[in-house]
């Protein structure tokens, strides 16, 4: 009786020193995952989990207790766990031979997704059965956001190229041609080629001012264009602003007459130069008093006013027309902007003039805003500064 209870004893005691020594190597074992930076997760045949590593609770969100014995599909997206999961299925039936290398999405405790790339390897019994499989990978996300980033640059990039090659061809095509038209189009309304009779001569100027409206569509487009590329060419010098705007207001006055409207002016003479590109600068105010006379009605007024303002010059635009509602101030100076109002769809225009102006002011260091209420007219001003700047 005595040598039975110590057999069992023994027998007692040599199972616990078992237990505690694979006690020991798993704990080692766990110690050696938890040190590797690359996510491990054991899975049994069902996809219970097994073991993780510290990485993996931490890529996944959740504690090692959370996590083991619960199921793995259980940390995919729903929309992908049954799909996975016969995949998965049929590789421990060894009906298909499972994947090596994989990227697959998982779902955070926190419910966010993060993409992981998989090395899967296969585990296997004493017997060589498939007892379940072994991931080991690393978070790949902030890689993958990084690759579709680049890929939507170069999109841009190309779309960009597409562009500037169609603008180029576009400024060829349709300047040449609208030239000839304009051109020929001036001889007969100048009477050189024989005279007209007072309706020629109506028909004629319509032809002319509409060749002019999409000349300067094209050109507000290659401006733009060259804009956006950092391409927007400057020629800076010592000039005479009212020299300038008496010029642009002559060549407005036609386009004023035709709807019976009075442009007034207020361009002190002994206003100083200013150093600046002078066909530039003739541009924006072209766009400011065209825009005036465009949205103002028939019979209406418009001012020209220039002053000395610090150390800027300072040029206001202001009209009695029909005026733009605060709301629409962030869009004004926007790229294609065309505010909703019956003046605009009847006028037309492309609604790039007010971009382009924003870059020819702010390329001089200038400033450029409105002051308008709806129904009660506009103001449009924009500064230039009196002290010599660099060529933009």
């Amino acid at each position: 009786m005595e040598e039975a209870n110590h057999l069992k004893a023994c027998e007692s005691y040599g199972c616990k020193s078992c237990l505690l020594a694979l006690s020991r190597e798993r704990d080692q074992a766990q110690a050696y995952l938890d040190i590797a930076g690359v996510l491990m997760v054991a899975v049994d045949r069902e996809g219970r989990i097994t073991l993780i590593n510290r990485r993996g609770c931490e890529v996944l969100g959740y504690l090692e207790s959370e996590l083991l014995g619960r199921d793995w599909f259980f940390c995919l997206p729903p929309d992908i766990r049954e799909e996975v999961k016969e995949v998965f299925d049929c590789m421990m039936n060894g009906e298909i031979e499972p994947y090596e290398d994989r990227e697959n999405p998982v779902q955070t405790k926190s419910g966010e997704t993060r993409i992981l790339a998989f090395r899967n390897t296969v585990l296997r019994d004493a017997e060589g059965r498939i007892s379940g499989i072994l991931f080991s990978g690393e978070d790949v996300t902030e890689r993958k956001q990084a690759e579709r980033e680049r890929a939507r640059f170069e999109a841009l990039r190309q779309v960009d190229a597409l562009k500037d090659q169609f603008l180029s061809i576009l400024s060829h095509e349709l300047r040449t041609p609208i030239n000839v038209v304009s051109g020929f189009g001036s001889i007969l309304d100048d009477e050189l080629a024989g005279p007209l009779n007072s309706q020629q001569h109506t028909y004629l100027r319509k032809m002319l001012d509409g060749a002019d409206v999409l000349l300067d569509l094209v050109n507000d487009l290659l401006d733009l264009s060259r804009i956006q590329a950092g391409k927007f060419a400057f020629s800076i010098r010592l000039a005479s602003f009212v020299q300038i705007a008496a010029e642009v207001l002559e060549n407005q006055k036609k386009r004023a007459a035709q709807k019976n409207q009075e442009l007034l002016e207020r361009l002190p003479p002994d206003l100083p130069e200013v150093t600046m590109d002078e066909q530039r600068v003739a541009q924006v105010l072209k766009i400011l008093i065209g825009n005036a006379i465009k949205f103002t009605p028939l019979g209406g007024k418009i001012w020209l006013r220039a002053f000395v303002e610090g150390d800027s010059l300072r040029c206001e635009v202001e009209d009695d027309g029909i005026g733009i509602a605060a709301e629409d101030y962030p869009r004004l100076f926007s790229p294609f902007t065309q505010l909703d109002m019956s003046a605009t769809r009847q006028e037309g225009g492309s609604g790039l003039g007010l971009s382009i102006s924003k870059a020819i002011v702010e390329a001089h260091g200038g400033r450029i805003g409105v002051k308008s209420e709806r129904g009660s007219g506009s103001l449009f001003w924009f500064t230039l500064p009196l002290k010599a700047r660099e060529s933009p």
